[in-house]
C-alpha cells in the first residue's frame, strides 16, 4: 500500500476587539473570505510558514514565539490526499493589516466573530465555531461531504 500524500497548511486566527481578520479573495481565487495563511513549504515549520504568510499577505509581523496552536483540521480530500490545517492565534503583532497580494485578494477586513460572513466556506465556519467553543479538532471527509 502506497503512503498517503499529506499537505500541511497553517492559518492565523487574529482577534481584535471581537473581530477576526479575513482576506477577501478575488473572484478568480474563489471569491470567499479566508484567514491569513497558506501551505507549509518543504523543509519549513508551520510557525515559520505562518510568519512568512502573514508578512506576504498582509504586511503584519507576528513573532513565532507568540503563536499558540488553537485548532487542528484534518481534511480527507476526494483525490485521496490528506490535508492537515494548523490554526494558530497571536495576541500581539506589529503593523496594520493591508492587502499585499492584490492579484489574490480584494481586501483585508476585520469582521465580527459572532456574525461571520455568508461568503465563508462551510469548513471555515465549522472550524471557527468549534474554536469559539474551545473544541480543538475538526474532521472533514470530502468524499462523504461530512464535517465533524
Amino acid at each position: 500500500m502506497a503512503a498517503q500524500k499529506v499537505t500541511m497548511v497553517a492559518r492565523l486566527i487574529l482577534e481584535k476587539r471581537g473581530n477576526l481578520l479575513f482576506l477577501a479573495q478575488t473572484t478568480k481565487n474563489g471569491g470567499k473570505y479566508s484567514l491569513v495563511g497558506g501551505k507549509v513549504d518543504n523543509a519549513e515549520l508551520a510557525t515559520d510558514a505562518l510568519v512568512r504568510e502573514a508578512m506576504e499577505e498582509t504586511g503584519i509581523i507576528v513573532k513565532k514565539e507568540g503563536l499558540r496552536l488553537v485548532h487542528v483540521l484534518q481534511r480527507q480530500k476526494s483525490d485521496h490526499t490528506m490535508m492537515v490545517v494548523l490554526y494558530f492565534s497571536a495576541k500581539e503583532w506589529i503593523g496594520e493589516a493591508e492587502n499585499k497580494e492584490p492579484k489574490k485578494f480584494k481586501g483585508v477586513h476585520w469582521l465580527d466573530m459572532n456574525n461571520l460572513p455568508k461568503n465563508l466556506s462551510r469548513i471555515t465556519k465549522k472550524v471557527l465555531t468549534n474554536y469559539q467553543k474551545g473544541i480543538l479538532y475538526t474532521e472533514y471527509d470530502e468524499r462523504k461531504n461530512a464535517i465533524v
